[in-house]
């Protein structure tokens, strides 16, 4: 099973009971904060007003899951998961979207883990 973390807009990295981001490195916490800072400006010029709302960490991906403003098309999300990709300069050059997460009122962006080499790579530049 992933990890399972609660954001908070001020500090991203809020600890939730049973989280261990200690056990993350310093440029893989600061990978992750940086997505989730460029999912939310891209969605936002799109008008898709969003929040990142917690973080579950898979063996092989960051699910970014996040609360939507009332009235925000779903589809208008949908179009614009290329967008995303690119903007997170996705590996694989796609993102997952599970739009809505069965039996709770957010969506979830799944980013593809980067190889060592390439976090070092995009944390350095």
């Amino acid at each position: 099973m992933g990890q399972h973390v609660v954001v908070n807009q001020e500090k991203f990295f809020q600890k939730k009971m049973e989280t261990k981001l200690e056990e993350l490195n310093a440029k893989e916490k600061k990978f992750i904060s940086m997505n989730a800072i460029l999912i939310e400006k891209t969605l936002e010029g799109f008008d898709c007003l969003v929040r990142i709302a917690e973080l579950k960490i898979h063996p092989k991906t960051y699910e970014y899951r996040l609360e939507i403003a009332m009235g925000t098309d779903l589809c208008e999300i949908e179009r614009h998961s290329r967008e995303i990709a690119l903007a997170v300069a996705s590996p694989t050059g796609k993102v997952e979207l599970e739009i809505p997460i069965p039996g709770r009122s957010l969506i979830g962006i799944k980013v593809p883990k980067p190889s060592r080499e390439a976090l070092e790579k995009m944390i350095s530049s």
